[in-house]
């Protein structure tokens, strides 16, 4: 174990830089989020700004399209040719998508004038692509309304979520000057069928799962009580959810890397990480207070989506080109 440390430092120096950066913009969001009163703009600056945008984008395209400050939760209704197709919440403002973005540069950060110069590009980047999945997807929900379940589950926190990580590789590569050969058709068939299997358990996560957080964090749950739920039922249905992921990104590192020393570091990563996420969850779950909703949600991203591997991926990446180099 201590061998797999010392070779992995790197990747330890990324995973704990990235921590503390993320960890840090997290509570300067939440105390941006709990002194927003809406009194100006509605829900709050950010959530406003983007659906001003999203509306006008609309418009634009040749929908009559209105933002409806919405009564009875803090969101904003999308009204298209009066009919009301979505809603624009503060989870749809890519604040959230930006923090992670910019804690995984900071943590890969290299000369400091192409650091920032990145950082301002790609946040831009994600903010239009953001703009425009809200746009894209209300058009999608006005024309088919009844697809509004695999637009939320899939196609919505793919888009957004695939931009980040284009730019994360984008940026870790720009340290490559390898010319790495094209991989046989087998690897990329065993990739595409495990990334179904991720994507499959995102979908069908409602009906594998008992969460009632589901639908919590699908609504405004800044703004609402925490729902009822069976705690230990709840518990073992996320560490199932959490081990199915796993396994998974396990397959895919392996499949990518073709490194057994890779896939024992990540396991010790995901079997750490469970231990420190599922005490915080535990805490959460048992003394739920809305003033830690936002961190909550943070939280539990990591136990249920793939974002450990979505970190790991990038970084060994980027060990396996800087040691190509050496």
């Amino acid at each position: 174990m201590k061998t797999l440390f010392i070779k992995y430092s790197s990747v330890i120096k990324f995973i704990l830089t990235f921590l503390l950066v993320y960890l840090s913009l997290s509570v300067i969001y939440k105390f941006y989020l709990q002194f927003s009163d809406g009194s100006e703009f509605y829900p709050d600056y950010f959530t406003h700004l983007v659906g001003e945008q999203s509306k006008d984008l609309l418009n634009t395209f040749g929908y009559a399209t209105e933002m409806v400050p919405h009564l009875e939760e803090p969101s904003l209704k999308v009204i298209i040719g009066n009919v009301y197709v979505a809603r624009v919440i503060e989870g749809c403002n890519g604040l959230s998508v930006l923090i992670l973005f910019i804690s995984f540069i900071v943590a890969f950060s290299g000369r400091l004038k192409a650091t920032l110069l990145y950082l301002l590009s790609g946040s831009v980047i994600i903010y239009v692509v953001n703009v425009l999945r809200i746009v894209i997807l209300s058009i999608w929900l006005y024309k088919y309304p009844e697809q509004s379940e695999f637009l939320h589950a899939v196609v919505f926190p793919a888009i957004i979520y695939g931009a980040v990580f284009l730019l994360w590789i984008f940026w870790v590569n720009r340290f490559s000057k390898l010319n790495q050969k094209m991989s046989k058709p087998v690897k990329y068939i065993l990739l595409f069928i495990l990334i179904t299997v991720l994507v499959l358990i995102r979908w069908f996560e409602n009906e594998l799962f008992y969460d009632p957080y589901l639908t919590f964090f699908h609504n405004d749950y800044l703004y609402i009580d925490s729902p009822r739920r069976e705690v230990l039922k709840l518990v073992a249905f996320t560490v199932l959810r959490y081990v199915l992921n796993g396994l998974v990104s396990l397959g895919i590192l392996y499949v990518v890397f073709k490194d057994r020393n890779i896939i024992k570091f990540s396991a010790l990563v995901y079997a750490m990480a469970f231990i420190i996420l599922i005490c915080g969850y535990l805490y959460f779950v048992i003394n739920p207070k809305q003033t830690d909703y936002y961190f909550f949600f943070n939280l539990r991203r990591f136990l249920i989506q793939p974002v450990i591997l979505i970190l790991l991926l990038p970084a060994f990446y980027y060990y396996k080109l800087t040691k190509g180099l050496k």
